[in-house]
């Protein structure tokens, strides 16, 4: 069901995977940007030295407010980019990517998951 490059399953809920990149955002309702709290974000990504390691996989949850944050370490992949998957109920999971070039300390990416059914 979930594709992606370098994908496998994640189990481990952790907000600390590294550091020297913070990264933090909203998950909100395509359409009507309402928060989605509780959202599942699974993320995976390259490490510093350029390769996919298993303590740079983790899952967490969306707050009340649909804002999220963790904290791990600069992708230094050819494109550096970090990979999501996000989910919640009542509506479609996301797949998708944030894709950066210069290092910096912190980035946001705002997540929107489409209803299943419309006219809510």
């Amino acid at each position: 069901m979930h594709s992606g490059t370098h994908y496998s399953p994640i189990t481990t809920e952790r907000t600390d995977i590294g550091e020297g990149l913070t990264v933090s955002g909203r998950v909100l309702e395509a359409g009507s940007c309402r928060p989605l709290p509780h959202a599942k974000i699974a993320h995976w990504q390259a490490s510093r030295e350029g390769y996919y390691t298993d303590r740079l996989r983790a899952f967490l949850y969306s707050g009340a407010d649909g804002e999220y944050r963790f904290d791990t370490e600069w992708p230094a992949a050819m494109v550096p980019h970090i990979h999501f998957i996000v989910s919640a109920p009542g509506h479609r999971t996301l797949t998708t990517q944030w894709v950066g070039s210069d290092p910096v300390e912190a980035i946001t990416v705002n997540l929107a998951l489409e209803p299943l059914t419309q006219g809510r």
